[in-house]
């Protein structure tokens, strides 16, 4: 391989890395949108989509390309650090429901019902 063919193979490579940052990125933003969006609303939808975000949020597999431990590890971002501050946002969403009535602290340890 010559000197302009490794040039055009790392110019290549190092696209190709920025490009999977960029959506590695973009995959986080946007599950943190969601979160910061749902997590405070009375909107079922929004809820929901917080919670998935929440889940994707806890999973510690980082096998997969994926997963938020994988994207973390390559952006060189603190993953225990982004869920800390997301289960304080939780908590702090939560809490002003409660002030508002419109939640009960002990919510949670309601077993639920079926339909």
């Amino acid at each position: 391989m010559g000197t302009r063919d490794a040039a055009l193979a790392w110019s290549y490579q190092d696209s190709t890395d920025t490009r999977s940052a960029a959506w590695m990125q973009a995959v986080l933003d946007r599950a943190l949108a969601a979160f910061r969006r749902g997590v405070a609303s009375g909107n079922p939808s929004l809820r929901r989509q917080a919670a998935e975000a929440r889940r994707w949020f806890a999973c510690r597999d980082a096998d997969d390309v994926a997963s938020f431990e994988h994207i973390c590890a390559t952006l060189g971002i603190d993953a225990a650090r982004v869920r800390a501050d997301v289960r304080r946002a939780e908590l702090a969403a939560y809490a002003a429901r409660v002030q508002r009535g419109e939640g009960s602290p002990f919510l949670s340890l309601s077993p639920r019902r079926r339909s």
